[in-house]
């Protein structure tokens, strides 16, 4: 899961290397340059939402990590999915229950 961590951190820097590119490039315009930047930030921040459960449920370190992953990428493209995928990751951890042993004498 730290694999796909790492992919969202290279994504938002390779827009924002991208956004800067453009902006530098000044033969077509600046307004050019601005809009196709513009449009690399929305397609990062737009991608980095959508995953936004798995992020989560990774910093938190969830059990349910990898299910919240199908989940979310399978069914997140739904407002459903991922409202339940995002709610999911957030939901409270249910520690393991711990099987008390009585010893019985005879």
């Amino acid at each position: 899961m730290r694999v796909i961590a790492a992919i969202g951190l290279v994504l938002l820097l390779i827009a924002i290397v991208a956004f800067e590119a453009t902006v530098g490039d000044f033969e077509d315009g600046i307004a050019a340059g601005l809009f196709a930047g513009a449009a690399i930030y929305d397609i990062s921040f737009a991608f980095l939402a959508y995953l936004a459960p798995l992020w989560i449920a990774l910093a938190r370190a969830h059990p349910d990590t990898a299910t919240i992953a199908v989940v979310n990428l399978l069914l997140g493209w739904t407002v459903v999915g991922w409202l339940f995928a995002l709610a999911w990751a957030f939901a409270r951890q249910r520690g393991k229950r711990e099987l008390h042993h009585t010893s019985f004498r005879r």
